[in-house]
């Protein structure tokens, strides 16, 4: 159960950050910086709002494809930070994809800027999902980790001789 709620803690704020970097790609901290007050609480309330938006809707599409990736480095108990980071840019770059498939042919994502937005994203989401919950992957009950003893495939036979 601890592990269920360790992963679960970790998708949803790994969730969170991406749709946080994918808002500073469009609401740039230069123009949070030039603006004050009234002005700029306001732009963080449509921050905020955008934020809530996006992580929900990007939900539908990395949950599925990234608990499938969590249960595959649970299982193997890979702790590594370049695994999630890859696993997130895997997953960021399948995002990119399904979103220039469905477009027409008058606009289109497929651009140097939107392909660093969303690699950027998936970078940062596997690496906030690691530093929460992938370097603890495959520990069990107790703290350590399962040690698993070797099984020969084939017993070792006898060889007897007529000598």
């Amino acid at each position: 159960m601890r592990t269920l709620m360790r992963v679960l803690f970790g998708l949803t704020l790994a969730s969170v950050v991406a749709a946080l970097v994918k808002v500073l790609h469009v609401i740039t901290p230069d123009e949070l910086a030039a603006l004050s007050g009234d002005a700029l609480a306001a732009r963080l309330e449509r921050m905020v709002d955008l934020v809530a938006l996006i992580t929900t809707h990007q939900a539908v599409f990395t949950v599925p494809l990234a608990l499938i990736g969590i249960v595959v480095c649970e299982v193997n108990r890979w702790r590594s930070a370049f695994t999630y980071a890859v696993l997130g840019l895997l997953i960021a770059g399948g995002g990119l994809a399904l979103q220039y498939t469905g477009e027409s042919e008058l606009r289109t994502i497929a651009n140097p800027y939107a392909g660093r937005a969303y690699a950027l994203e998936g970078l940062a989401a596997g690496l906030v999902y690691w530093f929460l919950s992938g370097r603890y992957a495959g520990w069990r009950r107790g703290g350590g980790l399962v040690v698993a003893k070797p099984y020969p495939l084939v017993k070792p036979r006898l060889q007897v001789s007529d000598v």
